[in-house]
């Protein structure tokens, strides 16, 4: 099976899942970017990569794509995917594992993940992920943990109660003082349960 598209059954699925769903099919098999060497870093570049990978297979199967991360710091490395439905509906166990089975070949034939990896398939829930504006919106006022990278490239956790997002920063209130983080530097938002 060649490594730079996608194998013919994943395709023939595609095809079908995205007439299902009210898509327009596709005119010719979708090409794969070339494999990346096995020592290239695992960094933003790669996990913007992945999205575009699996896109196609959310849409074929009418999910939304919430985020995408890769965990280095597991062995071997995790690879999240937090999924939810275009109508906003709840996902079932067996569209994530449907998901979950069409990604796996999608990533395999790539050769994206040069090292062995798990594969972990979620949807968002009450204190998970604020993925875009209308959870910012829904969820000012909440409690929240922003975790970013400073100028340094450290990385930090700040909790606070959430004021908003705009085009440039995430905005906290900490004990009454306002703190701004660059949105440039936010790795994610998720609600949290207050310490008493």
């Amino acid at each position: 099976m060649p490594g730079g598209h996608y194998p013919k059954s994943f395709l023939q699925w595609l095809h079908q899942a995205l007439a299902r769903n009210g898509g327009s099919s596709l005119q010719k098999p979708v090409g794969l970017l070339e494999p990346l060497p096995v020592s290239a870093p695992l960094s933003d570049p790669l996990t913007a990569e992945l999205l575009l990978l699996a896109q196609p297979v959310a849409d074929a199967c009418a999910l939304e794509l919430v985020t995408i991360q890769i965990q280095t710091n597991r062995v071997p490395l995790s690879l999240q995917i937090q999924i939810r439905k275009a109508d906003g509906g709840d996902v079932t166990l067996d569209e994530c594992a449907d998901f979950s089975a069409a990604i796996s070949e999608v990533l395999d034939v790539s050769e994206r993940l040069p090292e062995a990896y798990v594969l972990e398939i979620s949807s968002p829930g009450i204190g998970e992920v604020l993925a875009d504006d209308r959870d910012f919106h829904s969820f000012r006022g909440f409690p929240v943990e922003v975790r970013f990278q400073d100028s340094k490239g450290a990385a930090i956790a700040r909790e606070g109660l959430l004021l908003g997002r705009d085009d440039q920063s995430v905005s906290l209130n900490l004990r009454g003082r306002t703190s701004k983080i660059p949105r440039a530097d936010v790795q994610s938002v998720r609600l949290i349960t207050p310490q008493a």
